[in-house]
């Protein structure tokens, strides 16, 4: 009770157990897969079967690193500090991320941001074979050469034509209201507004489980400035 009350609450803690679901874990009660906001009420209704939980990978070397574990338990233990009996009059801290943590926050989110490009790879090589169009040239993953595209694939459409593909990726499902939303750079939309008619936002869903992905129009979403570039 005192966990829930403190995740309806206390925004601070709302916006870092949200944060949770961007790096990879996920809410189950009674063995059922739960929204965010789902799983605050369940945990006064079944808390023993309730858990948030994250599969951790092992590296191309096969070896899963402490420091790997350690990021994972540095993002979740602060729900600990909101657990108190009723008594209890302390107010729960958020503990601010070492160096270390922070890098591998970057680097898990890059990490996933790498498979859902991997999987719109192997989505549109799909598609060119089954339109027949036998090019090596195509699909060509221009992320992994630098971040100047503004895109991160180059693929053809049905007549032929080149089209510029930019993949944003969530752990989140698709029914999850977190998941509509992501960052865009101020390049990466310039480049969309000079090249508008090749330009194509996909939005993978769910990438390590069972990825899905849709079509953004950029035209009809909301967009928010975060943050200046300060000269002097």
């Amino acid at each position: 009770n005192s966990l829930s009350d403190t995740l309806v609450n206390n925004k601070e803690f709302q916006m870092k157990y949200h944060s949770l679901f961007d790096v990879g874990f996920t809410a189950y009660s009674n063995n059922d897969k739960l929204k965010p906001d789902e799983w605050i009420s369940a945990i006064q209704q079944s808390p023993e079967n309730s858990q948030i939980v994250a599969k951790v990978y092992s590296n191309d070397f096969g070896v899963i690193e402490k420091s790997t574990l350690g990021f994972y338990v540095s993002q979740i233990a602060f729900l600990m500090s909101a657990i108190s009996d009723t008594n209890s009059k302390s107010v729960p801290i958020i503990k601010p991320l070492t160096p270390g943590e922070s890098a591998k926050k970057a680097e898990r989110l890059a990490e996933i941001g790498n498979k859902g490009e991997s999987f719109i790879m192997a989505n549109e090589r799909s598609k060119l074979e089954t339109l027949g169009f036998e090019n090596s040239d195509y699909p060509k993953h221009v992320a992994l050469e630098s971040t100047a595209y503004g895109y991160d694939i180059i693929s053809l459409n049905d007549n032929k034509e080149e089209i510029f593909i930019e993949v944003k990726t969530t752990t989140r499902s698709i029914e999850d209201r977190g998941s509509k939303q992501f960052f865009m750079s101020s390049h990466e939309h310039k480049v969309y507004e000079l090249n508008k008619s090749k330009y194509r936002l996909y939005r993978v869903y769910d990438v390590e489980n069972t990825p899905s992905f849709e079509e953004i129009d950029l035209k009809n979403i909301e967009r928010e400035a975060d943050g200046y570039i300060c000269k002097y």
